[in-house]
């Protein structure tokens, strides 16, 4: 899949699903996670809800281990996306770009 898909990073992950799922706990109940409330425009939200709200008992959990290993990885790796973005702020020796125009 590496092969087929670019920006895939594999991770193998740590413990057990309920284990991953417990340290990311922290996180959700800090409200440091958003979900949207919108459920018509985002209609996964409503079976996102009830994925995690049966853990771990519900017949599905694959969306809650998703969502746990995501937030171990951000908070140990850092954000991707904000470390692009600095990146771009940046000029090659680091230094802020300054734009003449």
């Amino acid at each position: 899949l590496k092969r087929e898909m670019s920006g895939i990073i594999l991770v193998e992950p740590l413990g057990g699903k309920e284990v991953r799922a417990m340290s990311a706990e922290p996180e959700l109940e800090a409200g440091n996670v958003w979900i949207p409330a919108n459920e018509v425009e985002y209609p996964w939200v409503v079976g996102f809800i009830e994925e995690g709200a049966s853990f771990p008992n519900g017949e599905n959990d694959d969306q809650v281990d998703a969502c746990s290993q995501a937030l171990t990885y951000l908070r140990t790796k850092g954000n991707p996306l904000q470390a692009s973005k600095e990146r771009n702020e940046k000029g090659s020796f680091g230094r802020k770009r300054s734009i003449v125009g």
